[in-house]
């Protein structure tokens, strides 16, 4: 990711993707401007579905107290747990 990202701006990610396998969660790390060190205070969990179709999920980033500042990097891990195949198609980030 090269621009950053301004969070009062930008609350929403919006991931589609398919996943195969795995634990039924994701999640979101983001490092700022400010804290550029990889956090659990950093981050934010999301529901996925495991049956290898598409899904679009959004995920409300103004959930995660410390969605502040500028974000500069995001990080994106679609599952845990067993190996899973996972395809993504897209990540954005938006205004509601």
């Amino acid at each position: 990711m090269t621009d950053a990202i301004h969070t009062e701006q930008t609350p929403i990610i919006d991931v589609r993707m398919a996943v195969s396998g795995g634990e039924p969660y994701g999640t979101i790390y983001f490092i700022t401007d400010e804290d550029n060190i990889w956090n659990e205070q950093k981050k934010m969990d999301f529901h996925v579905y495991t049956d290898g179709d598409f899904h679009i999920y959004f995920i409300s980033m103004i959930l995660c107290p410390n969605w502040k500042g500028i974000v500069t990097a995001i990080r994106l891990d679609p599952t845990s747990g067993p190996p899973a195949e996972i395809q993504i198609d897209y990540i954005r980030v938006q205004s509601p």
